[in-house]
């Protein structure tokens, strides 16, 4: 078994593109084993007596529309529906656009408000400090695959605690987003923050 070390490393040498379909191919095959769709293969060329069940479903996210994760999100939404062969349709909905806040999207979800969400999980760091590890880790990232790797190391320990909020868990959605720190003052190097602190 590789060490951990190793498995980052080899996940920083391939594309982000690779790494990001892997990602979303991933979670179809997860929305597949959760059962999502229903029913039996068919060979091709097989006649079959009542067409394909679909599914259409709600997705929430805590983004607004013009966001980079809104876009992913929809993206997702798309590659879903092409993979499905169009059984499987989710509606993306940006921030409050369904008249809830983002702080009650996991509510909303457990309550059958919506099916499926995008969440910013330190939302609920107040109520089970281990949400606060699936938010990333404080401080910028060198990386997407840092992140990706820190949450994927505690992955265990955040499904159990979304279990308490009756949502089941599926993965994280890492995309690259860059972190941004602002200051009243330019700071280029670390002497810059002498007498600042």
């Amino acid at each position: 078994m590789k060490n951990p070390l190793e498995v980052l490393n080899m996940w920083q040498k391939l594309d982000f593109r690779k790494s990001f379909v892997l990602g979303m191919i991933a979670l179809v095959v997860l929305s597949f084993v959760a059962g999502c769709i229903g029913g039996e293969t068919q060979t091709p060329g097989a006649q079959t007596s009542a067409p394909a069940e679909t599914y259409e479903l709600k997705m929430a996210t805590f983004y607004l529309a013009g966001d980079p994760g809104f876009e992913i999100a929809q993206h997702f939404a798309d590659e879903v529906e092409k993979m499905s062969n169009g059984r499987i349709k989710i509606e993306v909905y940006q921030a409050g656009e369904l008249g809830f806040p983002v702080t009650e999207i996991v509510d909303s979800t457990a309550n059958g408000v919506v099916d499926i969400a995008i969440f910013y999980s330190s939302y609920l760091a107040s109520q089970d400090p281990v949400l606060a590890l699936a938010g990333g880790k404080p401080g910028p990232i060198s990386n997407p695959y840092e992140l990706f790797y820190q949450v994927k190391t505690v992955e265990d320990l955040i499904q159990k605690s979304f279990e308490k909020f009756g949502v089941v868990y599926i993965g994280p959605m890492i995309y690259g987003e860059p972190e941004i720190l602002v200051s009243r003052v330019p700071i280029n190097r670390l002497s810059d923050l002498n007498g600042k602190i």
